[in-house]
């Protein structure tokens, strides 16, 4: 845990103490009332609510837009159910008329509740959207990945004399389209299949007669990806 992670830890159970100290101050300064009894149940589990929330936030590896959003909900829906509840109890104890039953207090808390979680459910179903498509285009992008790096090992053991051509194949994947598609299948294993034999291969004029069709047949399937698009 770094400096940064512990002080953000700590700041979120400050805050989330002094919350649970003001309400509780409040709650017995004040009389004993079913509105206030509600206010100060509702504070202490949002209280908690808050410090679980931030502690998911600092603890979690990921950037995505509904983690980083958690911190800011959390502040959102405190400040307004404290503003319900002190609505409430103001109002309970400055306006003689004021009869408003305690059910409708607890059936604003439950809506303002569903209303955030539901904020962050929604985030939260689009950080899965986000990653399906983050390992669809990973699964795509893996043929030029491995590609790459078995051409970079057999350029590592290539004789001196054939490095150029082996560059030259190496460029032409550099410069491909990273994205596969079912479309390209035959071709990209036909591919796979002449890497496999470069690797073996110790004959130069062999191994450049194979990084010549290669080439040809990277750019054939360059040009089947281009059109499928």
């Amino acid at each position: 845990m770094n400096l940064n992670t512990k002080i953000n830890k700590a700041t979120a159970i400050i805050t989330s103490i002094v919350f649970l100290v003001l309400y509780t101050l409040a709650f017995f300064v004040m009389e004993r009332t079913p509105i206030t009894i509600v206010a100060y149940v509702v504070g202490v589990l949002a209280a908690i609510l808050f410090f679980a929330g931030n502690n998911y936030f600092i603890e979690s590896k990921t950037g995505y837009p509904w983690v980083a959003a958690i911190p800011m909900t959390l502040w959102r829906y405190i400040i307004t159910s404290t503003l319900l509840s002190g609505v409430f109890v103001i109002g309970e104890k400055l306006i003689p008329t004021f009869n408003i039953p305690t059910m409708v207090l607890i059936i604003g808390h439950v809506i303002i509740f569903a209303f955030f979680f539901t904020m962050l459910m929604l985030m939260n179903t689009g950080k899965e959207y986000i990653e399906n498509v983050d390992q669809k285009v990973a699964v795509k992008r893996q043929f030029i990945k491995e590609l790459s790096n078995d051409l970079a090992s057999i350029m590592e053991n290539a004789p001196n004399e054939v490095k150029k051509d082996i560059q030259t194949v190496i460029d032409a994947v550099r410069y491909s389209d990273p994205m596969s598609s079912e479309g390209v299948v035959a071709i990209e294993n036909d591919i796979q299949d002449n890497v496999t034999r470069l690797s073996l291969q110790t004959d130069t004029e062999q191994i450049r007669e194979l990084c010549i069709t290669l080439v040809r047949q990277i750019k054939d399937r360059n040009n089947r990806v281009r059109n499928m698009k």
